[in-house]
């Protein structure tokens, strides 16, 4: 009875993973809603949303129709996508492992320093190409590093004073609204700041995606050896 079902309950998980990667595939198309979010590249969204589906459609294929060579494909396949996802997160958890706002005394707020954080954050910000391309969705800039010693008038407007600091942004800062602090390097770490922890998310989700795909396999796994049994009789 085990045999039966298990073929079943595989072409349904495919056909859920099939729509789930429909999803996916949009995601990368339409991309982010903020110039932050379309900073991390949407190929790979795509990439993994068009592979996700055409393994989908394999397996899907496979287990209901009871095709040997398409669930072979399919389970190949699966390992392939399960170990990219495991690279993928280690990758990422080690990029993101560094980096942490810097409390300051005497100050609720804390401040970053954008050396603080992985090489690979800090390319994604480095361009001023793409800079230029975020501005509309920052926040946290407005106000220069405490270093600097500017005097307080508004929250976007300080009194430049002579300070012993050699950090580059205190020189950056202008009261102008459109300039700012928003070339400081400081204001491109709070923004890889905020993007660390959405990624600490995708981490997350890849963890849970790379379980759940393991088990679908074990199913997989279940439904391949019936269907070759059942190749073997009708051939003997």
């Amino acid at each position: 009875m085990f045999k039966g079902k298990s073929n079943i309950l595989v072409g349904l998980l495919c056909l859920v993973a099939a729509l789930v990667s429909i999803s996916v595939i949009w995601g990368g198309i339409k991309g982010g809603s903020t110039e932050c979010e379309k900073l991390w590249n949407n190929t790979p969204s795509l990439v993994v949303g068009i592979f996700m589906l055409l393994v989908s459609l394999a397996g899907l294929i496979g287990a209901w129709c009871r095709v040997k060579w398409l669930m072979f494909l399919y389970l190949v396949c699966m390992i392939v996508l399960i170990i990219a996802l495991c690279i993928s997160t280690i990758y990422l958890s080690t990029a993101t492992r560094k980096g942490a706002g810097r409390a300051i005394p005497g100050k609720k707020y804390k401040e970053y320093k954008l050396e603080d954080y992985s090489k690979w954050l800090q390319k994604k910000v480095s361009s001023e190409k793409t800079w230029k391309k975020m501005k509309d969705c920052l926040s946290g800039c407005c106000k220069p590093l405490n270093e600097c010693g500017f005097t307080y008038v508004t929250p976007t407007t300080w009194t430049k004073t002579s300070t012993n600091s050699t950090n580059p942004d205190c020189v950056a800062w202008d009261n102008q609204p459109d300039v700012l602090c928003y070339s400081c390097n400081s204001c491109k770490a709070g923004v890889v700041h905020g993007v660390k922890k959405s990624l600490k998310l995708v981490i997350g989700v890849h963890i849970a995606v790379i379980v759940i795909l393991t088990i679908i396999n074990l199913f997989a796994l279940c439904a391949y050896r019936n269907i070759k049994e059942e190749n073997d009789q009708m051939n003997f």
